[in-house]
């Protein structure tokens, strides 16, 4: 979702949000939440009122999940998902367009 005001975000959505994990999905429409990981984190920190000690994942346009890593609401850099990662971060997209298909 382009913020209006800020043309520098990613076309991204917040996916799912719980007290352990964070997701994001870039669409791919103007710049990609890799470049601009820094705004991101800040929009997506603002967004939820705070990313406190959650993890912070993104599927990326290639469909490929990665870790942002963060401390103190900011971005500190990227860390690679283990197959493992990838294939329960995978279920989470899955499972919520199931429901969104019934």
């Amino acid at each position: 979702m382009i913020n209006p005001i800020d043309r520098r975000l990613p076309d991204y959505a917040i996916f799912e949000a719980t007290d352990t994990l964070i997701l994001l999905v870039d669409y791919g429409n103007g710049p990609s939440i890799t470049n601009q990981a820094e705004a991101v984190i800040t929009h997506t920190s603002k967004q939820l009122g705070g990313i406190g000690c959650r993890r912070v994942y993104y599927r990326d346009t290639a469909g490929r999940y990665d870790e942002m890593t963060t401390e103190n609401e900011v971005f500190t850099g990227f860390k690679a998902c283990s197959e493992q990662q990838q294939v329960f971060l995978g279920a989470i997209i899955c499972r919520n367009l199931d429901g969104l298909i019934r």
